[in-house]
Order: C-alpha cells, then sequence, then structure tokens
C-alpha cells in the first residue's frame, strides 16, 4: 500500500508541473482541432477486474491509478492514492484539457495505468483514446472493470479529506506551488471566469504569431521608466511613477479587482512574466498569477489559441503607492552592501564579463554569486520543485534567514527569481530593478 499510495502522491504532484509537448486535441491556428475518442481512434481496450486491483494495493504494487469521475463522486469515496482529474465521460475538447497535464507523466512510467470512470465504459475508453492519440503506450493502460459504481469493497474507499492527509509531506519535495504560480489545468478551467484577465507578456507582435484566447498582450517595458534617458542612466527601466502607471493600467484594463494571470515564454524567455507580476504586486495588486510553463505549456496542455491579442478593455486604475518591500536601487544597495547577498541570474557567460546587451563593461557585482535563471527549469520548461529550489539556493550559500538582492541586466529575468525565492521562502528577497546596467555604468565591478 506505502509503494502504491507514495507512487500516486508522486505523480499528482508531479502532473502540476509537467509539460505536455504533443498534447492534443486544440489546433494551434484556433481552427478546428481533432479530437481523440473511442469513435475516432482505434484501440484493444485491457481491463483489471475489482479483485486483481484489490490483490494489488494490499500488497502494494506500484501503480498509477487515474480517477476520472465527476468530483462530487470522487470526494464522496476513491482508490487510495487515486490522482482526480474530474474529466468524465472525456468526450469534449474543453475536458480533454483535464487529461493533458498528465501526459508526460504516464508516458514515462513504466507502471500500469488504471484508468477508473464510474462504469468503466466509454469515458475510460476515451480517456484512453485520447492518451494512446498523444503517445502512451496501449499496452500500459487499463479501464477498471464495472468502474466505480460497482466496486465491491467500500471498506478500501477514501475520502477526498483523507486523501489529502497524506500530500502535505510529499508537498515539500515535489511539484512547484506557490501564492503566485499557477499550472495550464488551472488556466484551463478559470480562463472564461468572469473576473479573470489574461496578459500575455511577450508583447503585441509575438502574440500575434499565437497567443492564448481572450488574452490581451503588454511588455514590461509599457510599466517602466525606459523612456527617461537611456540604459544604464540612473533609475532607467524601474517601476513608473504612479500618475503614468496609473495610466498605463488604466488604459490596459489591467485593474486590481481583476485576477490576473500573466504568461511569457517560461524557461525560453527573459521572465517577462516575472517582471509584470513583480511590477503589479508592487503596486499593490492582490490577485496576480503567472503560469508555471508559460505559453509553450498552455498550448501543449491544449489550451484554445488565436492569431493575435485580444484588444484592450480600459477601466479606471488608481495606484496610490509603490510597496517597495521588494524593491532595492542602486544608492540603497551600496549602502546596504556588507550585509546582502547579492544573486546574479544572468548566463554564466555574462557573468563571466561578456558584454551582450550594451553594458558599459563586463563582470558581475562584487562578491555575487552565480544562480542562473535557467535553473530554476526543468528540461520541460517547468519549475522544479519548492524542495529542489530550496536545496539549489542553499547549496550556492543563501539562508532564509539572509537579506538577498537579484539583478540581472535590466531586472527582468531577476523579477522572476526574487518571487521564486520568495515562494521558496527567502522572503527578504529584493530585486534590483536598476540592475546590472546601471552597476557597470557607475560601480567598480568583477
Amino acid at each position: 500500500m506505502k509503494k502504491l499510495l507514495a507512487l500516486a502522491v508522486c505523480v499528482a504532484m508531479l502532473v502540476a508541473m509537467a509539460g505536455c509537448n504533443n498534447a492534443q486535441p486544440a489546433a494551434a491556428d484556433g481552427g478546428e482541432a481533432f479530437l481523440p475518442t473511442t469513435d475516432t481512434v482505434t484501440v484493444d481496450y485491457q481491463y483489471k477486474t475489482a479483485d486483481e486491483v484489490k490483490a494489488m494495493i494490499e500488497a502494494g504494487d506500484a501503480m498509477v491509478i487515474l480517477d476520472i469521475v465527476p468530483e462530487e463522486s470522487y470526494k464522496t469515496g476513491h482508490l487510495p492514492g487515486s490522482i482526480p482529474t474530474y474529466a468524465y465521460p472525456a468526450d469534449t475538447a474543453e475536458l480533454q484539457t483535464k487529461l493533458a497535464p498528465q501526459l508526460d507523466t504516464l508516458k514515462a512510467t513504466e507502471d500500469p495505468i488504471l484508468v477508473v470512470c464510474p462504469g468503466g465504459g466509454g469515458g475510460a475508453k476515451n480517456t484512453i483514446a485520447y492518451y494512446v492519440h498523444n503517445g502512451v503506450p496501449a499496452e500500459k493502460l487499463f479501464i477498471l472493470e464495472n468502474g466505480a459504481k460497482n466496486w465491491p469493497y467500500p471498506e478500501m474507499l477514501v475520502t477526498d479529506d483523507a486523501a489529502a492527509a497524506s500530500a502535505p509531506a510529499a508537498a515539500e519535495t515535489l511539484g512547484f506551488a506557490g501564492e503566485y504560480v499557477v499550472n495550464p489545468q488551472y488556466v484551463a478551467e478559470h480562463m472564461h471566469d468572469a473576473n479573470v484577465l489574461l496578459v500575455d507578456a511577450r508583447g503585441e507582435e509575438v502574440a500575434a504569431t499565437g497567443t492564448v484566447e481572450g488574452a490581451i498582450a503588454v511588455t514590461w517595458q509599457m510599466f517602466a521608466s525606459v523612456a527617461d534617458g537611456a540604459s544604464g542612466d540612473a533609475m532607467w527601466g524601474t517601476i513608473l511613477d504612479t500618475e503614468r502607471l496609473n495610466a498605463v493600467l488604466s488604459s490596459t484594463g489591467i485593474a486590481p479587482e481583476k485576477e490576473i494571470i500573466i504568461f511569457a515564454g517560461a524557461q525560453t524567455g527573459w521572465g517577462d512574466e516575472g517582471r509584470v507580476a513583480w511590477e503589479l504586486i508592487a503596486a499593490g495588486y492582490p490577485n496576480v498569477k503567472m503560469v508555471d510553463g508559460g505559453y509553450e505549456g498552455l498550448a501543449a496542455a491544449g489550451i484554445p489559441t488565436a492569431k493575435g491579442a485580444a484588444a484592450f478593455t480600459p477601466a479606471q486604475v488608481s495606484v496610490q503607492t509603490i510597496d517597495e518591500t521588494h524593491v532595492i536601487n542602486t544608492d540603497a544597495l551600496v549602502a546596504a552592501y556588507d550585509s546582502v547577498k547579492i544573486v546574479d541570474v544572468r548566463a554564466a557567460e555574462e557573468y563571466d564579463g561578456a558584454t551582450l546587451y550594451g553594458e558599459a563593461k563586463g563582470g558581475h557585482l562584487p562578491g555575487s554569486m552565480n544562480i542562473q535563471y535557467t535553473d530554476m527549469f526543468n528540461a520541460d520548461g517547468f519549475l522544479k520543485s519548492n524542495a529542489e529550489l530550496t536545496a539549489m539556493f542553499e547549496a550556492a550559500g543563501l539562508a532564509k534567514t539572509d537579506k538577498i538582492v537579484t539583478y540581472c541586466t535590466a531586472g527582468i529575468r531577476s523579477a522572476y527569481m526574487q518571487m521564486v525565492l520568495e515562494m521558496c521562502g527567502f522572503e527578504d528577497s529584493l530585486n534590483y530593478d536598476e540592475s546590472f546596467y546601471r552597476w557597470a555604468a557607475s560601480q567598480e565591478v568583477e
């Protein structure tokens, strides 16, 4: 039993961060897409009886249990260690987006995968058709014969509360979770909520090649003082004063009453979503999220896409002050230098002296450590787990009691890392948004 529960909790946490590189059914251009179901995909379905499953659970045999029954049914009782998807009957593109986050993990596992639906019929078959169409070997997939409604051993079922009780310890080591991060499945479930505003932080030009349906497009520069002189000048590229910031927020319709969900390129980008989120949080916005996995993760998960961003819907925004709890400028950094630990999040070649973006000189801030922005991500573009990231930060020499300053070239990648540090418990962390552009122009470097 312990092996089964540990495996299932592990998989459940991993899928929250897993990308779905080839997931169907959504078409990238927003057109009609192929829907894999029992009517469109040929599969030789395999079954396991209740007695076979009972014996495997009691023996602690490794097995992934994927439960697609509706949420209310799942909460009344389910097999121990089940992964809930609420995708039943898995016969529409919207329902199949609930299956997409599990795809890469199911491809990778060598263990049998048991699909549980209410009656052991069409819903389970549609689910298996979806996974087979997207590359999960059919020989690994099984249907619980006669389904959840006819499970003959009710004493083995657990409630939602009992299942959740085993998750906290696993959450410490598996999957990324944080106040400011959501995954593609969350977006699929909430993108049409009235109070949600989707924001593509890659800008309109990139959004024209493909973005999430209904998302507006912005750039971090719209909220920063890039019109005030040139890179390297004092306070260039920092958060706009409230008067100008209110004008931009109002014209774009990014209002604090909304749940703001921001995405960009994740690992392949510059951390734009982190910088925009960091700016909005400093402006007092209470409900700001960035999407783990970025646009690539959203598209792979089957989120509807379109060519071009949605039009802005103006709103009346009145930010009164900027909270500088996680902000630091050059003068303040110089004054506090001996009491902070400084993290250079740029690539190793930049840290070692390459001038790639018009910096006044090469090198790094004296005594700074190099923890690269890209090191926070797995190969699939999703963030590493909280435990992995914490171990990485601590191995580099950081402690949760330290005052930590992050920087990059212009405070973009470093804003993303500051937020991740904060969510991992390194709460006294600040983003130096003047960053290396200003430091190289005004201070000594190593």
